[in-house]
């Protein structure tokens, strides 16, 4: 368990963001889910962007940003946190943006387990 991380999660389906949400809490880290980068934002207010430790992003998220681009706008408030990709119909430009920016990829339909490896692996 690993109690005092903040972990965000940018996902446009409800049901897809809440089983993110239960396996991360599970987990043991407050999780706050949002559609935008501006959603987690106004959730977490100004003193906690910095505690966020990751990000767990859709890459297909409605809005002028995908989830690289929202990642990374987050990153600004919270430049130390590990961001992941999921994406279900990511594609080679998605793959590469990803990638470019130094975020990890998993490809949906995502495991909890695979989840749970990716937050347990520290970089």
């Amino acid at each position: 368990m690993t109690s005092g991380r903040v972990i965000a999660i940018l996902e446009h389906d409800q049901v897809s963001s809440d089983a993110l949400a239960m396996i991360v809490s599970d987990w043991g880290a407050k999780v706050v889910q949002g559609r935008s980068a501006e959603d987690v934002l106004e959730h977490l207010g100004p003193d906690l962007g910095p505690e966020l430790s990751c990000v767990i992003a859709d890459y297909d998220i409605p809005g002028h940003r995908d989830g690289v681009a929202a990642s990374k706008h987050l990153q600004q408030t919270a430049p130390e946190c590990r961001v992941l990709i999921l994406g279900g119909n990511i594609h080679t430009r998605g793959d590469a943006a990803a990638a470019a920016a130094g975020y990890d990829i998993i490809h949906k339909p995502a495991r909890a387990e695979d989840i749970i490896a990716w937050l347990n692996s520290e970089k």
